[in-house]
């Protein structure tokens, strides 16, 4: 079990840094859409059990070791295994406790935030949209979407003063999506994620990129649908420029990502060879990520053959346990007998 956890926070990362990699090349040629849904892959890298090997076996002639007749002292018994040390159970302690006080601490803000809001209808028009209410809070910047399961989209206050018609309708469709979506749905689940990595800086910036991804697939929805409102949206965008927010929830827009997203608008275009090629492309990095992160995939299973090990009788007395397990180690085996490991005398019995 500890193996099995090692071994897939290892392959989380690795197909966190291949994701990095890859997101702005698949977001430029396909659209954003298809590298936010690259981001699915560490979260499944976490919970895959380890595959079985699909390499060759490849097998060598069996070695035939011949000891010498000497006489031999009983000997000791082996030890028997102790186990992981105390070290190891230090720490996977201190990994568990900094993941739930991680979570603690996010669930703590989101619920502060959530009571500044209150629940109380807005005064204005529209009071709901696309089904979802609308509220008017003072503890907001711009729009943002809250709730996974009472949704509801909070504007702050002379939102209809300070927006055109045209552009409350784009900010508000931002937000209608993000529940469509599910999105906070994704932004609880990659906070679990980052959770269990919470000691590992590359999560973090993962999960920055994360979110940068989730906006700019929401900006192309939003452009697709609305194409002659680019401009509008635009400067609903600018508008609702505010300091990064809680995870859980889906502000429109951070100040510090707001150049990028201006410059991305004209590349949101949708075409047939585009969803094509990112439906491809997503394929192809999915498959070849998933194998090379997992050990059982990636790693060679090479058969050494049977090693024989006979030994020359004397007084009825083969070779001590001791002997045995240093033969085997130096065979580079587990004293087990495993991997074709066999122990026997000139007349083939043990």
């Amino acid at each position: 079990m500890i193996a099995w956890a090692f071994d897939a926070l290892i392959g989380s990362t690795l197909l966190m840094l291949l994701v990095l990699a890859v997101r702005r090349p698949v977001a430029h040629l396909f659209g954003a859409t298809w590298a936010y849904a690259l981001w699915v892959l560490p979260a499944l890298r976490l919970v895959m059990p380890q595959m079985p090997s699909l390499s060759t076996p490849v097998s060598f002639p069996s070695i035939t070791v011949v000891l010498p007749a000497v006489e031999r002292a009983a000997a000791a018994p082996l030890p028997a295994d102790a186990g992981p040390g105390q070290w190891v159970s230090i720490l996977l302690a201190l990994w568990a406790g900094g993941a739930v006080a991680f979570l603690i601490w996010h669930q703590s803000a989101y619920s502060a935030f959530l009571l500044s809001i209150g629940s109380s209808p807005r005064k204005g028009d529209p009071e709901e949209f696309g089904g979802v209410r609308v509220i008017e809070s003072e503890a907001v910047d711009g729009p943002v979407a809250i709730g996974v399961l009472d949704k509801r989209i909070v504007v702050p206050p002379l939102f209809n003063w300070r927006y055109t018609p045209a552009e409350q309708r784009l900010a508000l469709e931002h937000e209608l999506i993000h529940h469509r979506r599910g999105d906070l749905w994704w932004n609880m689940l990659a906070l679990g994620v980052l959770a269990l990595n919470w000691f590992n800086p590359i999560a973090h910036f993962a999960f920055r990129a994360f979110r940068a991804d989730q906006e700019l697939a929401c900006d192309a929805a939003i452009t697709r649908k609305s194409p002659d409102r680019r401009h509008d949206y635009a400067s609903a965008l600018v508008k609702a420029a505010s300091p990064p927010g809680l995870v859980a929830a889906c502000p429109l827009n951070h100040v510090d990502f707001l150049k990028r997203r201006l410059k991305l608008m004209k590349s949101h275009r949708a075409t047939r060879a585009r969803t094509l090629g990112g439906f491809a492309a997503v394929g192809v990095i999915a498959a070849g990520g998933l194998a090379l992160s997992s050990p059982g995939l990636a790693q060679r299973d090479d058969d050494i053959g049977e090693v024989v090990v006979q030994a020359m009788e004397r007084d009825g007395a083969l070779i001590t346990p001791a002997e045995e397990a240093t033969i085997r180690a130096k065979c580079g085996e587990s004293a087990d007998g495993s991997h074709g490991i066999s122990l026997r005398g000139r007349d083939g019995a043990l």
